[in-house]
């Protein structure tokens, strides 16, 4: 392969490999959310302090959750002389979210069940958790290192075995005895690394797809400053 023709090749895949963005794109918000009778629309410090929520904030005051088009919330906290808003669009946060607070005395010896049960897979900057379905809503499946590793590795497992074992001739005729049995060997061979390299593709693929949806997640919840 000539340099020119490598270096776009590797320009198309870093093209390719973007994530979906829709779920963290400012919406318009709606009316304030009542999570839970137990605490109200606003969430206050003693609350907050009483259910662990919204972590890392100092000089917290309060928080109320706002609905939002869509999946998630919006959630605005007051922190000394400062607003934040931090943005929320997982399918299943309020869900979680009142879960947590109706049964916090049950669930806070149960956490691990608690999070088995919901998939939850990590948290965010306030502590929110983060779910295995939202990472999947957004990785690119037709875009991520997913699909080019797959294609990539069944692609090396191909060439490498013929490399190595050599390739199996191709005939139109189907052989009545085992004269061919040496590229019957061959063509099983480059099968099984085809398979091979497509799969470890797969898998290798998946991780790196999930760890840059994760940190995508990480970086649009974080809180933001609107107002001093």
């Amino acid at each position: 392969m000539k340099r020119g023709t490598f270096f776009i090749v590797v320009l198309l895949l870093l093209a390719n490999c973007t994530y979906n963005l829709r779920h963290y794109h400012k919406i318009e918000r709606k009316d304030v959310i009542i999570v839970s009778e137990r605490v109200g629309e606003t969430i206050d410090a003693q609350e907050r302090e009483h259910f662990g929520l919204f972590l890392g904030m100092d000089d917290f005051e309060s928080a109320r959750l706002y609905e939002v088009e869509g999946d998630g919330y919006d959630v605005e906290i007051s922190a000394g002389h400062r607003r934040f808003v931090a943005y929320n669009r997982s399918p299943d946060a309020l869900l979680i979210l009142r879960e947590y607070i109706e049964d916090f005395e049950v669930v806070k010896d149960s956490m691990p069940v608690f999070e088995k049960k919901w998939g939850i897979v990590d948290y965010d900057t306030l502590g929110q958790p983060i779910t295995r379905r939202e990472i999947e809503m957004n990785m690119a499946p037709k875009r991520g290192w997913r699909t080019w590793l797959v294609l990539t590795g069944a692609t090396a497992g191909c060439v490498g075995s013929c490399l190595i074992f050599g390739a199996p001739s191709l005939q139109i005729d189907v052989p009545t005895d085992y004269d061919n049995s040496e590229d019957v060997r061959k063509g099983l061979i480059n099968l099984g690394s085809t398979a091979a390299g497509g799969v470890s593709g797969w898998f290798i693929g998946s991780e790196l797809d999930r760890r840059k949806a994760l940190k995508m997640i990480k970086e649009a919840r974080k809180p933001r400053v609107i107002e001093f």
